[in-house]
Parts: structure tokens; sequence; C-alpha cells
């Protein structure tokens, strides 16, 4: 009897892992999102507001995944790390229209006479100035590094999750059936 509670034991706790682990890569996202959206909102009110949407999103996911772990929640996981996933290789590779990062400024000169130069919004050290430049976009920093490896890690975690619930929902309809 001692034998068959372990055994269960381990089977609930293996069984958990996925998911806490996809809680964390979620609220790592997530929080990362909601540090930087204050110097998202100084360079751009629509920037700020998809942090704000990200983040809480994100951090709403970690939550639902730990609560009811279901096949819709994967499928928003990773519906949601997907969008995210591929705005931030978009913002990289070419860069957002409503971005900032590279306005003309135009300076005054002394006799009155305008000056009109590529001036570089780095806000608040939103971005690091020596990240790695891929595109025309922004350049990859830590955060978005960062963030960038918990999402995939996300997307990982729960399609084996949602492939695993999806298999015990199977067997347990073909049980019905064959008591029926």
């Amino acid at each position: 009897m001692t034998r068959t509670i372990a055994l269960a034991s381990r089977t609930t706790s293996d069984a958990r892992w996925p998911a806490a682990t996809l809680a964390a890569a979620l609220a790592v996202s997530g929080l990362i999102h909601c540090l930087l959206m204050p110097a998202h909102f100084a360079e751009s009110t629509i920037f700020g507001l998809g942090f704000l949407a990200a983040g809480v999103t994100q951090l709403g996911l970690a939550v639902l995944v730990l609560l009811r772990s279901r096949r819709s929640v994967h499928v928003a996981v990773i519906v949601t790390s997907v969008t995210l996933t591929v705005l931030y290789a978009f913002n990289v590779f070419v860069g957002l229209p409503f971005h900032s990062a590279s306005a003309a400024v135009t300076t005054v000169m002394a006799d009155g006479s305008a000056h009109a130069a590529e001036h570089s919004a780095q806000i608040d050290g939103v971005h690091d100035e020596g990240g790695l430049v891929l595109g025309a976009g922004e350049p990859v920093d830590l955060a978005g590094a960062s963030t960038q490896a918990a999402q995939l890690a996300a997307i990982a975690l729960a399609a084996v999750l949602w492939m695993r619930r999806s298999k015990e929902l199977r067997v347990r309809s073909a049980a019905r059936t064959t008591t029926s």
C-alpha cells in the first residue's frame, strides 16, 4: 500500500513540473514586459499599452496554468506567445511604424537656418545601445533575448501539455465507450 501511495505521489509531481515550468516561463516574460512598460510608454503610447497588455496577459496565463491547466489555456498560451514572438521579430528585422527609435530632429542653428539630422531616441535605457543588430529595427538586447527565450519555452511546454491533455481525453473517451 505504501509503495502505491509513493508511486501515485511521484506520478502527480511528475505531471505537475511541466505546468509549473510553463507558469514560471510566462511569469518571467510577463514581469519583463511589466518592468519595461513605463519606458516604452515614454517612447510611444502604443508601445506602452502593448507592453502592459503583454505583461498582464502573460501573468494571468501563468496563474491559469497553475489553477486550471486545460487545453484552452494551453492554446491561449501558444497563441499569445507566438503572436508576441512574431511582433518582436518584426520589430527587430523591419521595425514597427510607430516606433520612435529613429526620428528626424530639426536643429535651429545660431544663424537661424534649420538643420535636419537623424536622432536615436533611446528613452531611459529601454534598449541597450550595444545590442545585436539583426535588421533595420531595434537591436536585440538582454531583456529582449530573455523574454524571447521564455516565450519559446512557453510555446514548447504548452504544446507538450496540450498534447498530453488531448491524449488523456481520448483514453478517457475510449474507456467510456468500451464500458457502455
